[in-house]
């Protein structure tokens, strides 16, 4: 299991690399260039979905920077992270604890368990306590 470790982050730090130095080869291609080069970049840079736009056809990633994202995406094991932050997973390495952002801002009843037990009462408690604080100050 070490080997495998080992070797997904040697990828990791070798895709990297391409990509600090395909950054260092593209720093002086402005926005306006890439629409210049690809007049429908917009088409290839951005996403919908459920009526929200994601448009990064006006940041300097290229075709290849996004290949390299991916890439490194994939050996990061990204999808199966992410999984893990909404199962409620010990996540947070540096804190020994699970990331709660996902709980934060979830609506409705559905619990989330960390080791076991529901989250949602305290942080809905501690939810609510912050709402009358800013009221508090906003009112004077």
């Amino acid at each position: 299991f070490g080997y495998l470790v080992s070797q997904r982050y040697l990828k990791m730090n070798k895709i990297w690399a391409e990509l600090v130095d395909h950054r260092r080869s593209t720093s002086a291609t402005t926005i306006a260039d890439l629409f210049q080069n690809n007049p429908s970049r917009f088409q290839s840079f951005s996403a919908e979905s459920d009526g929200i736009l994601l448009d990064y056809s006006k940041t300097t990633l290229d075709e290849t920077a996004l290949e390299l994202l991916l890439e490194l995406a994939e050996q990061a094991d990204l999808s199966a992270r992410i999984t893990e932050m909404f199962r409620g997973d010990q996540i947070n390495v540096t804190e020994a604890r699970s990331v709660l952002h996902t709980a934060l801002r979830r609506q409705g009843d559905t619990p989330v368990l960390v080791a076991g037990e529901d989250v949602m009462p305290e942080i809905r408690h501690t939810l609510q306590r912050m709402e009358s604080f800013a009221g508090a100050v906003r009112s004077g």
